[in-house]
């Protein structure tokens, strides 16, 4: 090999740690005083997500009123920090885009002013129901027509299903067939979305307000403090002395962990993609592979416990088993899916023939070194280990045990500065850091969430219009006649269903659709509990994230990537089989908990995974006879309800990869003999 190739396959360990800093916000290149200098509007911004994170805090300790009126506090502040974030925006402010900040200063004032009106009359505005007064609807209308404006400038696509709920809700006497009602007339739909504390203030809101801030906001901080670069660093340099383990399979593990927390598929495709992607290219990864391997990754980090893309925290809410249940419930299958995942990659290196580019000038270390560096980081252990010892062991409210994890992030944070100050001698350096750390932090955290709380609250108009008007009721008995008596055929009308509502979808938006519209027909009709039909519905409303002709997470993965959008979608579909199969498998196989039984059941169910890779990816290795052999082993072991017959086909599996690999499992004993 000439010097030129091998430094082709060559990285230095302080490079790779810069690209992935870079791209993964350990570092604030700008100061919060160079920013707000440089543009005197992010004052406003700064302000406003200290307020929205203040409040959140307070109100997540203190619980000094209920959730209704909470939620419309929340409304009002994440509509008056959109109005801010905008404003900020803008490139001329004070001149050419003048009228528009004025514009934006004024939507601010309003929403401040018509949330604080309803706040303060809550109880009055509760008692004179149904004899609302004409202020009370005014009121109603204005934070209507401000929550569609953010809406708009959010998400086309969701502003015109909202769009068309308010249209359905007024309109009914108009439309054809099944979709005809009596209608609604204004002021009553005006009344019923806002001021009987419904709609834009119903359970949606109410969560969002409650157990899903606490989980962005700490993602916020988490990502500022470079704990995701960190992650991701400390894998590929783990990787690097290890042939047996491949990049992809790392790519899919940190995917994963951030797309748990981050509540977007899409935005962890572009942040760690922008890493994984051409890390996985550097490696012989085809484009197109790599940028499914991404895709799926990320879509699957949303079925992975505690937050599950914020959809946990929802389903808690609509089928009532407490949060700790279903987080139990979730983590067998993310484990399947993973190493299922992982396999597939694994046959793909096999087949394709990858080469691990080498990581040069790791620095060396000692166990004890190892240790020393882990321990370090204890900010992170520590508020991890009490999230987790909250929601699972305790199984306190999710909110609260958020509000103590970031809490405690923040002041172990703070001691963790104080003595690498201490320590360098220059403590003004460390607190200039923790402070740039927090303000960038709360300003990102509060983003995300303002904008996730703009694409889902909305969707409560959608949700009551189709409540009130026997729509939602009307429908599922229209998909139980169609199935005609066919269980089978039910479950392919809700998969594909679930599939159709998420297109184009945030995950929480997905399953929220699905849950409402399908699940409970699906309830009704399948010898199937509520968790495992919730569980099908989440599952299928997110492989839509994969699915050609939309598949929003490939496009922006191969966009990344540089290769064809229909290629990578159809690899996508390879790699993430077990996202289409895992959700059938709940509905019979109980891999749902932490029982012995769900343990047992889902080692078999990975042998079939496996197996299944192998007959679907080894093209060069086996022939088209083997292969169907293997799908043949493989599939009853995934789709027969038995379990001994499970253990009879893996163990037949076992058998036929043994013989398969019997020369290279005689090499391994050879060698072991001689060692």
């Amino acid at each position: 090999m000439s010097e030129d190739t091998a430094g082709a396959n060559e990285i230095t360990y302080r490079q790779l740690e810069e690209d992935i800093t870079t791209e993964m916000g350990g570092k604030q290149d700008v100061s919060l005083s160079e920013a707000l200098v440089e543009n005197k509007l992010e004052i406003v911004v700064f302000a406003l997500a200290i307020a929205f994170f203040g409040y959140h805090v307070w109100y997540g300790l203190e619980r000094p009123f209920p959730r209704a009126p909470h939620s419309v506090i929340h409304l009002g502040l994440v509509l008056m920090a959109w109005g801010g974030y905008r404003a900020a925006s803008l490139e001329d402010p004070y001149s050419t885009d003048l009228p528009k900040l004025i514009a934006y200063a004024f939507y601010v004032l309003t929403a401040g002013a018509t949330t604080y009106y309803l706040w303060s009359n809550y109880t009055a505005i509760l008692d004179r129901a149904g004899r609302y007064t004409d202020v009370d609807i005014y009121a109603g209308a204005i934070m209507i027509v401000l929550t569609l404006i953010a809406l708009y400038f959010v998400s086309r696509m969701i502003f015109v299903i909202v769009f068309l709920g308010l249209i359905y809700a007024l309109g009914g006497p108009y439309l054809p067939g099944i979709l005809q009602h009596g209608g609604v007339s204004l002021t009553r739909t005006i009344s019923m979305i806002t001021v009987e504390f419904d709609g834009l203030y119903g359970v949606i809101n109410q969560v969002m307000a409650t157990w899903v801030v606490p989980f962005i906001l700490l993602a916020g901080l988490a990502e500022s403090m470079g704990a995701m670069a960190r992650g991701l660093l400390s894998a590929t340099k783990w990787i690097a002395k290890r042939a047996y383990i491949q990049v992809g399979q790392v790519a899919v593990a940190a995917s994963m962990i951030f797309g748990s927390i981050n509540g977007s598929y899409v935005a962890n495709v572009a942040s760690t993609g922008a890493i994984t992607i051409p890390l996985m290219e550097q490696n012989d990864y085809p484009p197109r592979l790599a940028a499914s391997i991404e895709a799926v990754a990320s879509v699957g980090g949303q079925t992975l416990p505690p937050v599950m893309g914020a959809a946990a925290f929802l389903m808690a809410e609509l089928i009532a088993p407490s949060y700790s249940a279903i987080v139990i419930a979730a983590a067998v299958p993310a484990v399947i899916f993973y190493l299922a995942v992982a396999s597939s990659i694994w046959v793909y290196s096999d087949e394709l023939g990858f080469r691990q580019r080498s990581i040069t000038e790791i620095p060396g270390r000692s166990d004890e070194s190892r240790l020393l560096m882990i321990a370090k980081r204890y900010d992170f252990i520590v508020a991890g280990a009490i999230l987790l010892y909250l929601l699972i062991w305790v199984r306190a409210d999710p909110m609260l045990a958020g509000i103590y994890c970031v809490v405690a992030l923040i002041g172990l944070r703070f001691v963790r500065r104080v003595q690498r100050g201490l320590l360098n001698r220059n403590p003004r350096r460390e607190l200039v850091s923790f402070i740039r750390e927090i303000g960038w932090g709360t300003r990102n955290g509060v983003k995300t969430m303002v904008d996730i709380s703009i694409l889902v609250i909305p969707l409560g108009i959608v949700i009551r219009s189709l409540v009130v008007t026997g729509f939602a009721q009307r429908l599922s008995g229209i998909l139980i006649s169609a199935a005609g008596g066919s269980m089978i055929l039910l479950i392919f009308m809700g998969a594909l269903g679930a599939i159709i509502f998420g297109l184009g979808m945030p995950t929480v938006v997905a399953y929220l659709l699905v849950a409402i519209f399908i699940a409970p027909t699906l309830v009704n009709a399948l010898p199937a509990d509520q968790l495992q039909v919730h569980m099908f519905a989440f599952y299928f409303a997110l492989v839509s994230a994969i699915t050609p002709p939309v598949a929003l997470a490939v496009l922006v993965g191969q966009g990344i990537a540089g290769s064809d959008f229909l290629e990578t979608a159809v690899t996508a579909l390879k790699v993430g089989y077990p996202l289409y199969v895992l959700p059938i498998l709940f509905l019979y196989q109980p891999i749902l908990g932490a029982e012995p039984i769900v343990f047992a059941t889902a080692a078999v169910v990975l042998i079939g995974f496996i197996g299944l890779s192998f007959a679907l990816i080894a093209k060069k290795r086996f022939s088209y006879p083997m292969r169907a052999a293997i799908a043949a082993l493989a599939l009853p072991v995934l789709f027969v309800p038995m379990l001994w017959v499970q253990y009879v086909f893996a163990a037949g599996l076992i058998a036929l990869f043994g013989y398969i690999h019997r020369d290279e499992i005689q090499q391994w004993r050879h060698q072991r003999a001689a060692s």
